[in-house]
Order: C-alpha cells, then sequence, then structure tokens
C-alpha cells in the first residue's frame, strides 16, 4: 500500500469546513458568496490534485489503493472526489444575487466536508455516521426557511435507525443474511430517493432551497453506501430484490417525469430514476454490468447537476413555474437552454455525450443475465427522454417574452455553463480514460467481493462488513 505524495486527503476536507466558518462570519450575503466561491474552487483543485496523484501512484506501483495519513481513496472514489467538489463549486458560483441572502452558504460547505470525508474514510461505523450526518444541515436550513421539516426529519431518523440497527446485527448478529444485510440495502434505497422511498427528496425540493436539494441528490451518496456496506457481501437473493426494487421504481419515476407539471417535481422523478438505475448496475453482478452503473453515476450526477441549475436560474428570474405552458426564454438565455438541453441528453445516453457509452454498457451487462431489466432499462430511458424534451420545449420555446435585463444571462452562469457544458461532451467525445477506469473499480469490487463471500475456510455469514474496512483475512477495502 502506498502513500500520497502529500496529504491532500487530509487537507481536502479542512478545506470547505474552514470556508464555512469563514462564510458564515461575513457581513452579508455578497461577501459570504464571495469567500465560498474561493473555498469550494480551491477544495476542486485540491480533490483534483488528490485524483491525479492517485492515478500516478496506482500506475506506478500498481495498487489499487492509496492511503493517507487518516484516510485512502482507491478506484472507485478517486474520480467522485473532484464530481463532487466540482458541484459544490459550480453550485456556489452560479448562485443568483437574488437568492445570495438566502442561500445557507456556510451549511453547503459543511456539507461538502462530510461528504468528501464520507468518500474517503476507511471504517464502516465512520462511513455510516458520515452519511447520517450528512443530512443534517439541510434539516437545518429547512428549518430556517420555514417551509417545515418534519417529513425530511422522519426520513432521516427511519434512515439512520434502519441502518444503525442493520449494522448492528451485521457485526454482532448471528444472522447477518437474514437481517442486517437487508435492512442496510434498505436504508440506502430510501437515502439513494428510489420509489416509494423517495417522498423526503420530493419534500426537500419543494420546501428548501432547490441548490440545496441539487448538491444532496446528484452525488449519490446512497449509492456509494451501497456499494461500501452491502452490495459486496449481499447474498444473490437480495442483489435480485434490489434490481427488482429499483427496476419497478425507475419505470415508475420515468412515468411521473412524463406526467407532472411542476418543473421541480420533474427534476425529483428524473433524480429517483436515475439513482435506480444506477443501483441496477451496481446490484448487477458482473463487469460490464457494474462498469455501466459506475459510469452512469459519474454521467447523471454532472446531467442532474446542469438540469437543476438551469431550472434554478430561470426560477431566479421568473419565479416557480410549471410546464403547463410555453415559456419561450430561449431567446433571452440560449446557453442556459443549450445547457438544458446538452445535459438531458446525456442523461438518457445519447450518443456523443457523457452518458452514451455508461447507457450501453448498463443495457449490455443486465441484458446478458437479465434480459427483463434491459428492457427497463431501455424504456425508461426512452420516458425519459420524452419527458425531457417536453421540459424543454415548455420552458424555452413558443411565445418569447419581451426582452429584459434580468433575463440575460451573467457571467458566473456562463462559466458554469461552459464547463459542465465542455465535461459532458468531452466525456462523449473520449470516453476511453473514464472508461477503463470504471471497468478496473468493477473488476476490483467484484474479485473482493468473491473473496468477501466465500474465503478459504469461512462461511459467507461470518464475512460480513468486515469487507468495507479491510479486517477480513481474505477480503480487502475496495
Amino acid at each position: 500500500m502506498s502513500s500520497f505524495h502529500l496529504p491532500w486527503l487530509e487537507v481536502l476536507p479542512l478545506v470547505p469546513l474552514v470556508g464555512a466558518a469563514w462564510a458564515y462570519v461575513a457581513q452579508d450575503g455578497d461577501r459570504s458568496h464571495r469567500r465560498s466561491t474561493l473555498c469550494s474552487a480551491l477544495a476542486l483543485a485540491v480533490a483534483t490534485a488528490a485524483a491525479l496523484d492517485y492515478v500516478w501512484i496506482a500506475a506506478s506501483h500498481d495498487v489499487r489503493q492509496v492511503q493517507g495519513l487518516l484516510f485512502a481513496v482507491d478506484d472507485l472514489s478517486a474520480p467522485l472526489l473532484p464530481l463532487v467538489a466540482l458541484l459544490y463549486a459550480v453550485t456556489i458560483l452560479a448562485t443568483p444575487k437574488e437568492k445570495t441572502d438566502r442561500f445557507a452558504f456556510s451549511g453547503t460547505l459543511v456539507s461538502e466536508s462530510i461528504l468528501l470525508a464520507t468518500l474517503t474514510t476507511r471504517e464502516p461505523i465512520a462511513l455510516a455516521a458520515l452519511l447520517c450526518a450528512g443530512l443534517v444541515p439541510p434539516r437545518f436550513e429547512l428549518r430556517a426557511r420555514g417551509g417545515g421539516a418534519r417529513p425530511y426529519t422522519v426520513h432521516g431518523v427511519t434512515f439512520g435507525v434502519l441502518l444503525a440497527t442493520g449494522m448492528t446485527l451485521s457485526h454482532f448478529g448471528p444472522s447477518t443474511e437474514t437481517w442486517g444485510l437487508p435492512l442496510i440495502a434498505l436504508a440506502m434505497l430510501l437515502r439513494s430517493g428510489v420509489p416509494p422511498l423517495h417522498a423526503w427528496t420530493l419534500d426537500l425540493i419543494q420546501r428548501g432551497s432547490f441548490g440545496t436539494a441539487i448538491l444532496l441528490i446528484s452525488p449519490m451518496a446512497g449509492a456509494y453506501g451501497m456499494m461500501r456496506l452491502c452490495i459486496p457481501v449481499a447474498p444473490d437473493w437480495l442483489l435480485q430484490a434490489i434490481i427488482l426494487v429499483c427496476s419497478l421504481g425507475s419505470l415508475w419515476a420515468a412515468g411521473v417525469a412524463l406526467t407532472v407539471n411542476d418543473a421541480r417535481r420533474v427534476f425529483a422523478a428524473l433524480a429517483s430514476g436515475q439513482a435506480a438505475l444506477i443501483l441496477i448496475g451496481l446490484a448487477l453482478g458482473n463487469p460490464i454490468g457494474v462498469a455501466g452503473g459506475l459510469c452512469l453515476w459519474i454521467s447523471a450526477a454532472l446531467s442532474l447537476a446542469g438540469l437543476g441549475l438551469v431550472l434554478r436560474a430561470v426560477e431566479s428570474r421568473i419565479g416557480r413555474f410549471n410546464l403547463a405552458r410555453f415559456l419561450g426564454l430561449y431567446a433571452q438565455v440560449p446557453g442556459l437552454a443549450a445547457l438544458f438541453l446538452l445535459t438531458g441528453l446525456a442523461l438518457v445516453g445519447f450518443p456523443g455525450t457523457i452518458g452514451f457509452v455508461g447507457s450501453e454498457l448498463l443495457i449490455e451487462g443486465s441484458a446478458v443475465l437479465h434480459p427483463a431489466e434491459g428492457l427497463v432499462v431501455v424504456s425508461t430511458a426512452a420516458l425519459n427522454g420524452v419527458a425531457i424534451l417536453r421540459a424543454y420545449l415548455r420552458t424555452f420555446t413558443g411565445t418569447s417574452r419581451s426582452a429584459k435585463p434580468v433575463l440575460e444571462i451573467r457571467n458566473r452562469e456562463r462559466i458554469a455553463v461552459v464547463l459542465l457544458a465542455g465535461l459532458v461532451i468531452g466525456g462523449g467525445v473520449l470516453p476511453q480514460p473514464g472508461v477503463s477506469s470504471r471497468y478496473r473499480a468493477a473488476a476490483h469490487l467484484l474479485r473482493a467481493r468473491s473473496a468477501a463471500i466465500s474465503p478459504p475456510g469461512r462461511s459467507p455469514s461470518e464475512g460480513g462488513i468486515a469487507w468495507a474496512s479491510g479486517r477480513g483475512e481474505n477480503s480487502h477495502w475496495p
């Protein structure tokens, strides 16, 4: 096991945490916005440096995990660090001026620090604690906005209870496969917002800040918890149950996205459906399917962030809107319209975008072992494509509004548009580096699963959560 050249992983969570304190003491919203933007950009730089350092060390020393002083990173988490830092950076950067006095910049940076620590922690108990802690800052924001936090709180407490009970049974109970792992899987389905366990995401999107909802949903922290705590040691019947629930949930979410008119509800349905598709890929158990799920994870995070930021920018100009009528905003904000269409097409795997290869791998991986799931993936993508085109046409085409300065795209939004659009197109034109990285991660995860489930002289039920921390004699923290 090698070490980083510099303590990137120890510095990374501290950058947004220090930035949160710096933004909190700011005297006004504009100053807090500038400080938060600077700190999130610095966190992005550190996360990118950590990922590049890992790639160099892994290639030079032929290792699949690099150790820091307190944290560790591997093939699975290495690209997620800059991805998460990027999502926070562009969301904070593109925050409209009208929302700077209401957006919780300090709380957002605290959430970023927790999520970055989650992606680099080694111990399963610490990972579970951090997944629960990540739900706390949005709850305080809901209370501060006066929108009511009871539904969100109930779901958060339910998640914590399920996860704690499942972890306890997995560590100390004699029936790990019977109760412990299913409870953990149920908790992660709830955390991912997979229908019908998605009510908390809709409540957060409707009552809270749209920016906070984007940052809590798009990184797919529930999928990360599922990969670390459940899937590597789950029996085949549990994986089949996860696939079944997610298949039905993805179809239901696609139908909702196609029929509702509220723009925020459309976004919530698309996010829930993508989370379900990702979990289908991760639970397939073959390298192509898992690699497809991992690729789709990255493309969906970028695409959902782009869609959410466009809807958020439109709301800052005309207020909350629905899709019952044509708004005709293209003439005023063509850059936002282009980003919406581009990220929407990437979300459904349109050729030439970052989502194409991931969708193809997921379809191939699911069709080989589970033809019905392959049909579900294709049907979900088709329905989501129609829903996205419908939302685009209703928002940006039709009778044009009179041009007003307030509708012009701003410099901060322009930077976010160019950055996200470049990544979406670049990932589609040059997919090989990302696909190779995700396939290596999938192969390593499956090897670790094989070792954790049936190590020599040990029954599968005895492995438990030891896989996640590398405590088992023949298992490794992947």
